[in-house]
Formats: C-alpha cells, structure tokens, sequence
C-alpha cells in the first residue's frame, strides 16, 4: 500500500476535478479520541488521545459533499489476558475520505451527517505490561502494531456561519476498525468515538 498515492489520488478526486464551487471550503480541526481496542479473548478498556489536522470540503450536488481529511490522531487501549494486563498506544497520520450531506445549506445553522473509509499508517507506539501474578512490569518502545489500519467512519455534525466566510463546526463520529492492528497477538481492531471542533474558510 502507497500511503502517498492514496493521499494524493483522494485529494486530486475532491479538490481538483472542476472549477471551485461556492461552498467549497478548507480548514482546521481539534478534539479527542476515545478509543478501544476490540478483541476475541480479552477484557478491553479505553484511552483518550488527540486528534487534529487539516480538511478539505467540496460541493458536488446541493447538499452533497465530499470531504478529505489529513491529521494526526492518538489511539491505543488497554486488554487483559489471563494474568497480564497491557497497555498500549499507537500515533498515527490518517487520511479520511469522506461522503457528507449538509441539510440547509442556505441557512446559519447547517446539520450533517457524514460517513466514509479511512485511511491510517503509524508513526509510533508503545505499551506496557503487568504480570499480575509476579507484579513485574515490563514496557516496549515499540507496542507492536501493525503498519496500516484501515476503518469505516459514521457521524454528524454541525455547522454555524459567523461572519465574512467563516463557519464553526462540531461533529462526532463513530470508528469501526477493519485490520488486526497487533502483530502477533490475538485479533485486535481499533474501536473509537471522535469530538472535534473545526473552523473552515471558502477557496
């Protein structure tokens, strides 16, 4: 897998197949990330990291939008497995792509839904282990996750116009993992609940 060819194919798709359009839009984003990690023999519990980095919005139908997305994002959980009990964290650089319909789009206050694949490779992790049984700790710079995940994304949203342009956005969105994202454990995929806020400016 070519990260910066999927990068570059899903921003050509979106930004670059016409003229821009009235609300086409760029911006920034911000919030958390709740995440777990699911798996088949294991008891899981949740973490809460960043998230934040760039979007970009473009019209195609009315209310219909596409939307990619480039930012960093920190996931990871906790599990247990007989007597060892790990925690784990993983950075990664995620590109989702987005399907999104804005109801109202001639009004202030402008509701979505939005939903779509995303794309993720990972830049660092770590984790650390408990034996129960001995009280031994044991912590790995490299928590052993895979490479690349790849997710579903669903969520909602809204947006406020303020003034000159400038729109003000909450949304939040449900992660569904697709890949086992520890190598050589039992199967793992990432579970998650997103809360950012944006700010957007038309191009």
């Amino acid at each position: 897998m070519n990260f910066k060819k999927i990068f570059s194919v899903a921003t050509a798709a979106f930004l670059f197949t016409s003229a821009a359009h009235a609300e086409d839009r760029f911006g920034v984003l911000a919030g958390i990330d709740i995440n777990k990690l699911n798996g088949d023999v294991a008891s899981t519990g949740s973490t809460t990291g960043f998230v934040g980095g760039l979007f970009a919005q473009r019209q195609y139908d009315g209310g219909l939008f596409g939307e990619v997305q480039l930012r960093y994002i920190e996931k990871g959980g906790s599990y247990t497995n007989g007597a060892i009990q790990t925690s784990a964290s993983a950075s990664y650089i995620e590109i989702p792509v987005y399907a999104k319909y804005k109801f109202g789009t001639e009004s202030g206050f402008i509701p979505y839904v939005f939903g779509g694949p995303s794309f993720a490779v990972n830049i660092n992790s770590s984790a650390e282990a408990l034996d129960t049984a001995t009280n031994q700790r044991t912590s790995f710079s490299d928590g052993g996750f895979n490479t690349f995940d790849l997710g579903l994304d669903f969520g909602v949203g809204a947006e406020y116009a303020v003034k000159d342009g400038i729109n003000v956005s909450l949304s939040a969105a449900y992660n569904l993992g697709l890949l086992d994202v520890i190598a050589g454990a039992p199967n793992y995929t990432n579970r998650g609940f997103q809360f950012y806020a944006g700010v957007s400016m038309p191009y």
